[in-house]
């Protein structure tokens, strides 16, 4: 029987230095499927609108700006607060789940947000305008940002930390709102972005579970057919 292999620690500045590439790295697919939309646009191409009734219920607040900024803070807190080199290997590989599987949906099911003209000149109008003149619209659906600060709020309490947890999951409330009420996102978008962050949980964290429910599950068949054959 194999011995089982313990990898030695990473620094945190080995992690700060993975994580800070990693960032570079997912922008820059962003910012690449952002562009494809850019030349489809300007060619005509017809964008998915994915909105439901309930978009309406929700009113456009540029204040929320800050809640929606929270999510770049956030995102880094994993690294911080969560120790273990497998810990953060894990955790590296549901980002890149989640940023490539959208990547894949941006390019192959194109959509865009019709957002409402900023018309106010204070602080969080000004931002919120900034924000909109660098993000046309594109790359919506799923949510990354609801994506991720789902997925940081399970990690938390996957590894016990249920305090900070606690205050993790009410700023991914925060944030989540936030995408729906600056208008960068639709309630559709919320929705896949959250199914996105469990999923990417799942099969980077609980897939030996899951693969022995799999297991488990075709066993109890099996005996199930073989019960029920004539002797």
């Amino acid at each position: 029987m194999m011995e089982h292999m313990v990898h030695p620690e990473w620094s945190m500045a080995k992690k700060v230095a993975i994580a800070l590439a990693m960032a570079v790295t997912f922008t820059l697919g962003f910012i690449g499927t952002t562009h494809v939309c850019i030349v489809r646009a300007e060619a005509g191409y017809s964008f998915l609108h994915p909105k439901i009734a309930w978009d309406d219920a929700f009113p456009f607040m540029p204040s929320f700006v800050w809640c929606y900024l929270l999510y770049y803070p956030l995102c880094f807190t994993p690294i911080l607060l969560i120790k273990g080199t497998e810990s953060f290997q894990r955790i590296a590989a549901a980002y890149s789940m989640e940023f490539f599987t959208c990547f894949v949906l941006f390019y192959s099911f194109p959509a865009q947000m019709l957002r409402p003209e900023v018309t106010g000149q204070d602080l969080s109008s000004r931002v919120l305008r900034l924000i909109f003149d660098v993000d046309p619209g594109f790359n919506i659906l799923p949510s990354l940002h609801v994506a991720n600060v789902v997925l940081i709020a399970i990690l938390f309490f996957h590894y016990r930390k249920y305090r900070l947890g606690i205050i993790v999951a009410l700023a991914a409330l925060l944030v989540s709102l936030s995408t729906v009420l600056v208008k960068q996102h639709y309630i559709v978008d919320v929705f896949g972005g959250i199914v996105l962050a469990v999923c990417s949980f799942v099969l980077c964290f609980q897939w030996g579970l899951l693969r022995s429910f799999v297991r488990g599950q075709k066993t109890v068949i099996l005996k199930e057919s073989q019960g029920g054959e004539s002797p």
